[in-house]
C-alpha cells in the first residue's frame, strides 16, 4: 500500500515536471519500464492497481511516443480485459498492439500477443482459432529460440488438441513441453506434462501407461509443493486404478487426496473425493461405505448448488435492477426529450454539465484511490515524521549558532556581510522561520526552487537569505537545498526501495538528473548512493 502511495506522489511530480522543465525522454523510457513492471507484480493481486499502473506507463508512451512501452502495456490491458471475461474487447486490445509493433518489430511481443489471443479464443471455445493463434506464436518463438515461452506454447498446444480429441498431437505438444522443462528444471512444467500425456493415455485406455506417468509425475511435485494439483493427481491416479480392477489401490489413493481436500478446503475435490468412493466401495461389495460416501457426495453436492443459486439469484437481481434502470432511463429521455423541444440549448447545457461532472467525478476517484488507500499508513507515521523534523530542525538552529560564532573561520564571510542591517535578533528570527519553511512545505522536493522563491515565502530580503545562509550555515543556496535533498534520498533508500530505480529516487528527491544527484550524495555523505545502499542492506553488529 506504501508503494502505491509513493507511485501517486511520483507521477503527480512527474506531471507537474513535464509543464516546468525540459524532458529527457530516455530518463522517462526507464519510468515506463518501472511501471510496466510494477502493474506485473498486481496482476493477480489487485485488477485495480494493475490496470492503474497499465494507465500510467500509457501515459508516458504517449507523450514521448515510446511505442515498445504502448505494446507492452496493451498487452497488460489485454489481459485485464481477459480476466474480466470482456473478450472481444481483449482480441481488440491485442489486434491494436500488433498493428504498432509492426512498426518497431520486436518478435517476442509478437509471440507473446498471438500466445494470449490464442488462451482468449479457447476461452471463447473457438479451438481452431486458438491453435492458429498458437502456432504462430510457437513459430516466432523457435526462430527466436525463447525456450521458456515454448515449454507455454506447447502446453497451451497440447491443451486445444486435447480438447477436440486429436490426441496423438495433443501428446506431441505435451512431450515437447515436457523435455523442454526438464532442459531448464522446471519441475512444475515437468509434472503439469507428465500428467496430461497421462490424461491422453487413460483416453486411449493405455491404463498401465497412464500410470506409470502419473506415478512419475510425483516426483515433481509434493502435497507442500501444490497441494491441489497433488490432489487432482491422485484422483486421476485412483480412476486409472479403478479401470484396472484395483479398487482397494483406488480408495488408498481417494482418502489421501480427501485428507488434502479437507486440510484446504477444496469443496470440489472433496466431492469427487467421495463419488469416486462410492464407487470403489461398491465395486467391493462394501454397500455401508458406498452409501455414507454417497450421503456425503450429495450433500456437498447440494452445497454448492445452493451456492450457485445464490450466485444466479444475485445475477437475476442485479439483471432486474439493471433492467428496472434502463426503464427509468428510457422514461427519462422520452421526457427530456419533450423539453429540449421547448428549449432545446438549455437541454444540451444541462447534459454536457452533467457529462462534466461525471468526468470529474471519475478522475477524482481514481486519482485518490491510492491516496485513500494510504491514509491509515499516513496517519501513524505523521507523527515520527513530525518528531524527526523538530530534531533536525533544533539541530540545524545549533550548527548555525556555532559557525556563526568562529569568528575566524568566518572571517572573511562576515568582512562581506559587514554593512548588513541585520540585528541578531532578527537572524535568529529569520533562521528559525526559514528552518521551519523548509521542514513543513519540502521546497527542495521542486528541482527548479530559487533563492527569490525562498525569500518571498518566508518574506525575506533575498540578500539577508544569501546572508544568513553563509554566515549561519556555511552554504551557498544549492548546497543548503542539496542538503535537505540527500536527506530525503536517504529516507528512500533506507525504506529498502529495492524496485525503485536511483534515477527515480533523483528526482522523488527533487535532482534534475542523476548526474548532480550522484555529485551532490558523495560530496555530502562521502558514499555514492549505492554504496550507501549496500551499507544499510548488510548492517554490522
Amino acid at each position: 500500500m506504501r508503494n502505491l502511495l509513493l507511485f501517486t506522489i511520483a507521477l503527480i511530480l512527474f506531471q507537474i515536471n513535464i509543464a516546468q522543465q525540459p524532458q529527457k525522454p530516455s530518463s522517462y523510457h526507464e519510468k515506463g519500464e518501472f511501471y510496466i513492471k510494477k502493474a506485473e507484480s498486481y496482476l493477480n493481486k489487485d485488477s485495480t492497481t494493475f490496470n492503474l499502473y497499465l494507465d500510467s506507463a500509457f501515459y508516458i508512451s504517449n507523450q514521448y511516443q515510446f511505442l515498445d512501452i504502448e505494446v507492452r502495456a496493451l498487452i497488460g490491458k489485454g489481459v485485464y480485459f481477459y480476466n474480466k471475461a470482456q473478450y472481444e474487447t481483449s482480441i481488440k486490445t491485442y489486434i491494436k498492439a500488433l498493428k504498432i509493433n509492426e512498426k518497431i518489430n520486436i518478435p517476442s511481443l509478437d509471440a507473446k500477443i498471438y500466445d494470449n489471443i490464442g488462451l482468449v479464443n479457447y476461452a471463447n471455445q473457438d479451438y481452431d482459432k486458438a491453435i492458429e493463434n498458437s502456432l504462430i506464436a510457437l513459430a516466432i518463438n523457435q526462430e527466436i529460440k525463447d525456450s521458456i515461452n515454448l515449454i507455454r506454447n506447447n502446453n497451451n498446444l497440447g491443451i486445444y488438441y486435447h480438447t477436440i480429441k486429436q490426441l496423438e498431437k495433443a501428446i506431441q505438444h505435451y512431450t515437447a513441453s515436457k523435455e523442454l522443462s526438464l532442459r531448464f528444471n522446471d519441475n512444475k512444467g515437468v509434472f503439469i506434462a507428465l500428467t496430461n500425456i497421462g490424461l491422453v493415455k487413460a483416453e486411449q485406455n493405455k491404463n498401465n501407461e497412464a500410470l506409470s506417468l502419473y506415478q512419475e509425475a510425483k516426483n515433481y511435485n509434493s502435497k507442500k509443493q501444490d497441494p491441489l494439483s497433488y490432489a487432482y493427481l491422485l484422483i486421476n491416479i485412483a480412476t486409472t486404478n479403478s479401470a484396472l480392477n484395483e479398487p482397494e489401490k483406488s480408495i488408498r489413493n481417494l482418502n489421501e487426496a480427501l485428507d488434502i481436500a479437507l486440510e484446504h478446503h477444496f469443496l470440489d475435490v472433496e466431492k469427487n473425493c467421495h463419488l469416486y468412493l462410492e464407487e470403489a466401495y461398491e465395486v467391493m461389495g462394501n454397500l455401508e461405505n458406498s452409501l455414507k460416501h454417497r450421503r456425503h457426495y450429495d450433500n456437498i453436492k447440494d452445497s454448492i448448488l445452493n451456492l450457485e443459486k445464490g450466485v444466479k439469484i444475485a445475477e437475476i437481481e442485479t439483471k432486474y435492477k439493471t433492467d428496472l434502470k434502463s426503464e427509468e432511463i428510457k422514461k427519462m429521455n422520452v421526457s427530456m426529450s419533450e423539453y429540449k423541444k421547448k428549449n432545446t440549448i438549455l437541454y444540451i447545457s444541462l447534459f454536457l454539465g452533467l457529462a462534466l461532472i461525471t468526468i470529474i467525478v471519475y478522475f477524482f476517484v481514481k486519482r485518490h484511490r491510492a491516496y485513500n488507500a494510504e491514509k491509515e499508513f499516513i496517519e501513524t507515521q505523521y507523527q515520527t515524521i513530525e518528531s524527526q523534523n523538530k530534531e533536525l530542525k533544533n539541530q540545524l538552529i545549533e550548527v548555525s549558532e556555532k559557525l556563526y560564532e568562529l569568528r575566524d573561520s568566518n572571517k572573511e564571510r562576515k568582512a562581506k556581510y559587514k554593512k548588513s542591517t541585520l540585528t541578531e535578533e532578527q537572524r535568529k528570527t529569520h533562521i528559525t522561520t526559514l528552518l521551519t519553511y523548509m521542514n513543513d512545505h519540502k521546497p527542495y522536493l521542486n528541482p527548479n526552487i530559487s533563492p527569490q522563491d525562498i525569500a518571498d515565502n518566508i518574506k525575506i530580503n533575498k540578500h539577508h537569505l544569501s546572508e544568513i545562509l553563509n554566515l549561519n550555515f556555511g552554504k551557498n543556496f544549492n548546497g543548503f537545498i542539496n542538503l535537505y535533498r540527500i536527506e530525503e534520498a536517504k529516507k528512500l533508500l533506507t525504506d529498502n526501495h529495492n524496485n525503485i530505480t536511483m534515477l527515480a529516487i533523483a528526482y522523488d528527491s527533487g535532482f534534475n538528473s542523476k548526474s548532480s544527484f550522484n555529485r551532490a550524495f558523495k560530496e555530502i555523505t562521502g558514499n555514492t548512493p549505492s554504496e550507501y545502499k549496500k551499507n544499510m542492506s548488510h548492517p554490522i553488529g
